[in-house]
């Protein structure tokens, strides 16, 4: 029923997005759009999950094993999500005694 629907409107699929063909058809078909819905937010691997902790397992090391779960959260956010951060932390690494030679 969904992709008779979409064949009758008359338009070129693809040139329709995913929330307009929601909107379009969420009360004809809510069934198969709830389920399209479902699998379209799942993720085609686990490498963002296997990313997550390889980082916690940088920042939570035996020197900091006492984190709180907030003070843990905050510093994974920041190291995670902004590569920014890092190259501004790369740029700002200067040598102790420049100098010497």
């Amino acid at each position: 029923m969904l992709k008779t629907r979409l064949y009758d409107t008359g338009e070129s699929l693809h040139m329709k997005t995913w929330p307009e063909i929601n909107r379009f058809l969420r009360h004809q078909c809510p069934d198969i759009l709830s389920l399209v819905d479902l699998i379209l937010t799942l993720p085609a691997s686990t490498a963002d999950c296997e990313r997550g902790f390889s980082q916690m397992k940088l920042v939570k090391s035996d020197w900091r094993s006492r984190l709180s779960t907030t003070s843990l959260c905050d510093l994974l956010v920041v190291q995670l999500s902004s590569p920014a951060v890092q190259l501004w932390h790369q740029d700002s690494i200067r040598s102790r005694r420049p100098d010497f030679m």
